[in-house]
């Protein structure tokens, strides 16, 4: 449980939450975890959360919940990989400039692949990740990434060398 009042104000704290900053939000997070196998992990995240008062994109009190699902593979240590769903509902200002905004209803999704792969001095990293946006009214928006990333650790120098391409197209900022 976390309640953050809306004149809470500190510079350097990282808390929990919704947003980026540890002030005007209340709300419940839980998660489960199960360990099918010594391989095998399945687990879920569940966070409900509202903000009494204004902030930014959101000129009223605001509610929303978080969905975490996430199922991981390690068949040795060398290798792990994982999927993740995740579905994020909540309330912002409408788009457009009306003259009385109001709040509309959001969707945010996303489905990822990542895999890590350790090969004597060299690490292999990769990720795919499919996302989506959808405001009330029905529009939809879509979004990707691929990335690849490649690690060397010196064993003569201290220093790592660290290598990634990526690729990504999305329809807009959100």
């Amino acid at each position: 449980f976390r309640k953050y009042a809306p004149d809470y104000y500190t510079p350097y704290g990282r808390g929990f939450g919704n947003s980026s900053s540890l002030r005007n939000e209340t709300g419940f997070y839980s998660g489960l975890t199960w360990q099918c196998s010594p391989q095998w992990a399945v687990s879920y995240y569940y966070d409900v959360f509202m903000s009494p008062w204004l902030q930014y994109g959101v000129n009223a009190s605001a509610y929303g919940h978080d969905h975490h699902y996430l199922i991981s593979y390690i068949p040795a240590k060398s290798f792990e990989t994982f999927i993740r769903i995740r579905i994020k509902s909540q309330q912002q200002n409408t788009a457009g400039s009306p003259i009385i905004k109001y709040l509309e209803d959001t969707e945010l999704g996303s489905v990822r692949v990542q895999y890590v792969y350790k090969s004597g001095l060299f690490t292999f990293k990769g990720r795919v990740e499919q996302t989506y946006y959808v405001v009330a009214e029905g529009k939809k928006e879509l979004g990707v990434l691929l990335y690849q990333d490649v690690e060397y650790k010196s064993l003569l120098w201290p220093c790592t060398l660290w290598f990634r391409y990526a690729v990504f197209d999305t329809q807009s900022y959100d």
